[in-house]
Order: structure tokens, then C-alpha cells, then sequence
């Protein structure tokens, strides 16, 4: 009676276990070719592949426009047209066609009307990704599979989200999102990139309605490490704070004598990340606008960063007149920009930096 009372509960947990599994199967099939986007988190973008019927992670519009080539299947141009004319077959539905004879140009086959979506820029291929996509809750998502390549990903970005030091980790990519004070309308994103000494930034704007992200060239923007110098009384003597942020300027002019008393906006970052969304500062101060200071919240993804921090405990900084590095106990350490980080005072001197003035 016992071993029948056993074999009943395997039983029933393998057919459980094959319905659930059948389940998920459907599913994957139903929603084969489609964008997926998760409404319960934030609008993370998922491609279930046709090919496999696993999801991919599209991420920043990058990773969508590189996602989408990489399953992209060729074909030729005169075929192409004829689809494009008309609409593509069924068996082609939510695949990625790719424009062997005109530089590999890619389309999305909408699965609803089965009609190609040309993907273009890397923009391009996000908008198309939101304007399409599906909203899907977590628990129907888990049930779909990833490709091993998106669980890499994810594993990479879920160890490396919310920790760095920006200035002790010398090669890193942050995506910024900030409130936009100009226009109601759109949010504004900043890709920060550092490679070593160099810094790099790009603009987005994104649609409040629509959702679409475009690369921006309205405004200039430059990055930069900047102390921001804070006021205090003590003892009767005025004396200053300096913290040092990751600084992102907002720049009318292309005249930096220009730049320096015309910025119109200053975001100021903290070096040090520890979660997702973080307090910074955003500091308005020109003649066309009302001068003001606050605190903002500012949502940072960290996509990518060097396996291993450098620790800055000596400061190489450039300037006119030559290279120098400062040590931490120096009160010049936190000077702002055009340095590079040393582990100590022989490896700068070997990179033809000089001892500082007050060291």
C-alpha cells in the first residue's frame, strides 16, 4: 500500500511537472517573434527568437540593434522589395530580414500585419522595439526561456548594476536617466562612457507619450570630474566642502571662454554608486533662467565596467606647465579632470609624472 501510495505521488508530480512544462511550450509559441515588455518592472524589452522560441534582452537601443542583426536572416534584395510591396509570408512572421545586397539594412516582420519594419540606427530599432511591443507580466515571462547569451548578459549586468567607483574604476559605461526641467514632454538620458583618461558622453531625449528615444544634438553637453564647492561658518570663518562629482554640463556655446559663464544646466553625480536610483544635484544658474539648486533623483545603469578597480591612492593631474601627481593626503588629490589614477608613486613617475608642489 505504501510503495502504491509513492508510486501515485511520483506519478502525479511528473504529470504535473509536463503540464507546466507543456504550458510554458505554448506560450513560447504563441508569443514566437514578438517584443515583450515586462509592465511590472521597468519596460525591459524581451525578443522571443522564432528560431528557438527563447527570449533575448534587448536592453539599451545598442543592445536591440545589435540583438536584432545578430538573429537576422538574409535575403535577397529583389525578393525583399516584392514582400515590402505587399507583405511578407507566415513563415516569416517576427523574424529579422537582413538586406544581403544593400549593406545588411534590417527589417522586423511585424508577427500582427506581417508587414518589415526597417530598423536602421540603433534608435530606430528601440523605437521600433516600444512601439511594437507586447506588455507581459513576470510570471507569464519566467515561463519563457532565455537564450544562453541574455542569461550571460543579465548575469554580467545583475553583478555589476548598483557598485562602482567611478573614479577608482577606470573603464565603465553608466545610462543616466534625469529629469528634463526645459520641456515637459521628454525625459533626457545621458551614455557616459570612460576609457582611462577618456571621457565621452552622448544625449538622449525620449518622447513622455510616445516613448521614443532619439540621440539628441540640440544641446552640447561635456562630462567631466568637478569638486563642488559647498559654503559652511565655523569657529566664526567661513570654510568650504569639497566633494568631488561626476559632473555633466549643459554648454549654449561652442566658445569655452563662452562655456564657463553660460552653462545652463549642471547635474552633478556622486562618484559613488551603491543602487539604482540616487540622489544628485541639478544646478540651473544663468541670465535666462531663474537660478536655482536641488536635489534630483537620478536613475544610473551601470552596462558595463573594468573587472577590476583601480585604487587612486596617487593623482596624476596635466596641466600648461607639466604632468604631477598628488597623494591622498594632499590637499589638491580631488583637483578636477585631465588625471589618471596610480596605485602608487613609482608607477607615476614611470608615466613621466613629477611630485607635486605640496607633497
Amino acid at each position: 500500500m505504501k510503495k502504491l501510495f509513492i508510486i501515485a505521488v511520483i506519478a502525479t508530480f511528473f504529470i504535473t511537472h509536463n503540464i507546466q512544462v507543456a504550458k510554458a511550450d505554448s506560450l513560447s509559441s504563441r508569443l514566437s517573434g514578438q517584443i515583450l515588455l515586462q509592465v511590472e518592472s521597468a519596460g525591459e524589452a524581451w525578443y522571443v527568437n522564432p528560431n528557438d522560441n527563447k527570449r533575448h534582452y534587448l536592453g539599451r537601443p545598442a543592445d536591440a540593434f545589435n540583438v536584432m542583426r545578430e538573429l537576422g536572416l538574409g535575403i535577397k534584395h529583389s525578393t525583399l522589395n516584392t514582400y515590402l510591396a505587399d507583405k511578407f509570408p507566415a513563415n516569416l512572421s517576427g523574424k529579422i530580414m537582413l538586406d544581403v545586397e544593400n549593406n545588411g539594412e534590417a527589417y522586423y516582420i511585424y508577427p500582427k500585419d506581417r508587414k518589415g519594419y526597417f530598423l536602421g540606427k540603433p534608435t530606430d530599432a528601440f523605437n521600433v522595439m516600444r512601439k511594437m511591443g507586447l506588455g507581459i507580466l513576470n510570471t507569464d515571462l519566467e515561463k519563457i526561456p532565455q537564450s544562453q547569451k541574455s542569461l550571460e548578459n543579465i548575469k554580467t549586468e545583475t553583478l555589476s548594476t548598483h557598485s562602482i567607483n567611478l573614479i577608482e574604476n577606470n573603464k565603465w559605461n553608466i545610462f543616466i536617466k534625469a529629469p528634463e526641467i526645459a520641456d515637459t514632454s521628454m525625459y533626457i538620458y545621458f551614455d557616459v562612457t570612460r576609457d582611462g583618461e577618456n571621457m565621452n558622453i552622448k544625449t538622449f531625449r525620449q518622447d513622455k507619450n510616445t516613448g521614443e528615444l532619439k540621440e539628441s544634438s540640440l544641446y552640447d553637453y561635456s562630462v567631466s570630474f568637478d569638486n563642488k564647492f559647498e559654503a559652511y561658518i565655523e569657529d566664526g570663518y567661513a570654510k568650504y566642502d569639497e566633494d568631488l562629482y561626476l559632473l555633466i554640463r549643459e554648454n549654449w556655446y561652442d566658445y569655452p571662454i563662452l562655456q564657463i559663464g553660460f552653462n545652463s544646466q549642471k547635474y552633478y553625480i556622486p562618484i559613488e554608486i551603491e543602487k539604482s536610483l540616487i540622489k544628485g544635484i541639478l544646478e540651473v544658474n544663468t541670465e535666462y533662467r531663474d537660478d536655482y539648486e536641488d536635489e534630483v533623483d537620478l536613475e544610473i545603469e551601470i552596462k558595463e565596467k573594468a573587472k577590476n578597480d583601480i585604487k587612486c591612492l596617487i593623482k596624476g593631474f596635466t596641466n600648461s606647465s607639466g604632468k604631477y601627481y598628488y597623494t591622498k593626503d594632499s590637499r589638491h588629490f580631488n583637483y578636477p579632470s585631465n588625471f589618471k589614477c596610480f596605485i602608487n608613486e613609482d608607477s607615476a613617475i614611470l608615466d613621466g609624472y613629477m611630485k607635486s608642489f605640496d607633497n
